[in-house]
């Protein structure tokens, strides 16, 4: 279900990952997070691979329950990651005081 998602709402569409998380109501999809090991620098554990949200609405806060549930769940203590595009500067300075 998350690559047609992310086939259907991400510029790139979907790719092979480890880790796929989702923001998930009533059985819909609103929103994918997607990790795996680093492509580009391999001094870090995880790469952010993907993140979209469903067309055209805006999720407040969908981001950071994402990113702070993969933390928990995979007992991340160091909070250090890279994203490879410009397009997620924003969302890393936000989630960055988690």
């Amino acid at each position: 279900e998350a690559n047609k998602f992310m086939n259907d709402n991400h510029l790139q569409g979907s790719i092979n990952c480890a880790i796929n998380l989702g923001l998930i109501r009533d059985n819909k999809i609103y929103g994918v997070m997607t990790f795996g090991k680093p492509r580009f620098d391999s001094s870090y554990d995880y790469e952010l691979y993907r993140l979209c949200f469903f067309k055209n609405i805006k999720i407040t806060g969908g981001a950071a329950k994402l990113f702070s549930y993969f933390i928990n769940k995979y007992n991340i203590l160091c909070k250090h990651f890279y994203v490879f595009f410009v397009f997620f500067v924003f969302f890393y300075n936000y989630i960055h005081y988690l």
